[in-house]
């Protein structure tokens, strides 16, 4: 059935409604994917011949119907197509388009469709949403199979960073993995030469080159030897024959054109990514697991800092200017670090003389109009270990508001602790007047608890 035909088309689903395709908005081994008349309901058209392998789609797509998916940012199948079409109905909230959109902008456009799209920390918040949501499925024992761009959904405003999938048929148990199915430049190197079957680790692997393209603008496989090299090197490359761009011992393949990597990951983005492409193109179990990247990725978006110029954000560094316009740090924010406060009692006999106070390395970045909610670690795909945000720190006009909300806070200056019963302002009358920094102790003044300072 051609495009023009299929446009006309009406099918019905097994309980009898009826749906009119009106627009293709995507298609792949199994079939097309149709918006539809009715609002935010899409219809995937299978395009497997009649037989064995179609009914074991079928199959397959009712097993996934009855399994417990309601908590993830997935568009799963609601309903089958009754005969002669085969396939099924599903939801997704209205304003989302495919992330192809994103990256034919930015492709077309480099630095400016870069920014054009929502910058770097649009970036990390749309990525973390995709490892929180591959991390929980992962959780369940199941792995997603197919991922790449056309399956990928986000909101079409670059002021919003909201994240669904889309064409979930591949989903699968990981002890029970279906034939492995891959979209070219996503599918893991052991995939794509026929070595193995679609998996977690597979998952793991489209993850991290949809990330990489995401930030920096090219393929991690894809540099120097490829691009100015035969076609069929290309390949070769992505059955995994050729060093990825940064690898610290083979430079035969750079990085070519795009973004430098140091002007959008964190050192440990940077760690993750190496782990990835470096070890883990080779051996499948060194690559990092989705909650390692949830994590990076959270820790990098309270990194980041607007600039007053040119309105891009990107990674703080005291040391350096806006990367895309230079123009100068804005000195109007405060940097709030995270401590973990150990009380002498609770120390091992001989350990140390006094309370031991460690600085973890983390920090949050808050600017004029800006909020952040301060949680005691960074989230996983368990609930149970992120815990809800224990403070909310919010930049209101020039005072600087400290919500306790539910945690026993007091907030610290000096010598003096002051238990916090309610929102505190710290007036902005007062900002730069002392250099004694403040201290905002979470938990109980006899129990281990984080503590952040910040100077104001």
């Amino acid at each position: 059935m051609s495009e023009t035909e299929e446009k006309q088309c009406i099918v019905s689903d097994v309980h009898g409604h009826g749906y009119t395709l009106t627009k293709l908005i995507g298609h792949g081994a199994q079939g097309a994917v149709w918006c539809t008349s009715h609002p935010n309901v899409l219809v995937k058209l299978s395009t497997i011949p009649n037989g064995i392998r179609r009914e074991q789609w079928q199959s397959h797509i009712a097993w996934l119907m009855r399994q417990n998916l309601t908590r993830l940012k997935l568009a799963r199948p609601l309903a089958m197509l009754e005969a002669p079409h085969a396939g099924y109905i599903m939801e997704l909230m209205d304003g989302l388009v495919p992330l192809t959109s994103l990256f034919e902008t930015q492709f077309l456009e480099n630095a400016e469709g870069f920014l054009a799209t929502g910058g770097l920390i649009r970036r990390l918040r749309l990525l973390r949403q995709l490892a929180s949501t591959l991390s929980r499925l992962h959780g369940l024992g199941m792995h997603f199979g197919d991922l790449s761009p056309n399956n990928i959904f986000i909101s079409g405003e670059s002021d919003h960073s909201e994240v669904w999938l889309i064409d979930c048929d591949n989903i699968s148990l990981e002890a029970r993995p279906c034939r492995p199915l891959y979209t070219q430049d996503y599918g893991a190197p052991e995939v794509v030469r026929g070595d193995a079957l679609s998996s977690t680790l597979t998952d793991a692997w489209s993850f991290a080159v949809i990330a990489w393209q995401m930030l920096t603008i090219s393929h991690p496989l894809k540099g120097e030897v490829v691009v100015h090299g035969d076609p069929e090197l290309e390949e070769q490359a992505l059955r995994g024959e050729f060093p990825w761009v940064y690898d610290p011992d083979d430079a035969s393949n750079l990085a070519c054109g795009g973004i430098p990597k140091d002007l959008v990951t964190t050192s440990h983005m940077a760690r993750l990514f190496a782990q990835c492409f470096g070890p883990g193109k080779a051996d499948s179990q060194e690559r990092p697991s989705m909650s390692a990247w949830q994590e990076a990725l959270h820790e990098a978006s309270e990194r980041t800092i607007t600039c007053t110029d040119c309105a891009s954000s990107y990674l703080f560094t005291p040391e350096k200017q806006c990367p895309f316009c230079e123009g100068p740090l804005d000195e109007n924010h405060v940097l709030v670090h995270e401590y973990e406060f150990t009380p002498l009692g609770l120390l091992p006999e001989g350990s140390a003389s006094r309370d031991c106070w460690l600085q973890t390395g983390r920090f949050v970045v808050l600017q004029p109009g800006g909020e952040v909610q301060l949680r005691p670690n960074l989230p996983t795909f368990l609930e149970g270990l992120s815990g809800k945000p224990l403070v909310r720190l919010a930049w209101r006009d020039s005072d600087l508001l400290i919500d306790p909300l539910e945690s026993v806070v007091s907030l610290q200056r000096g010598k003096t602790a002051s238990p916090l019963k309610g929102p505190y302002p710290l007036k902005g009358d007062f900002r730069g007047n002392d250099r004694e920094p403040y201290w905002l102790r979470i938990g109980k003044p006899d129990e281990p608890m984080t503590v952040w300072r910040f100077a104001w």
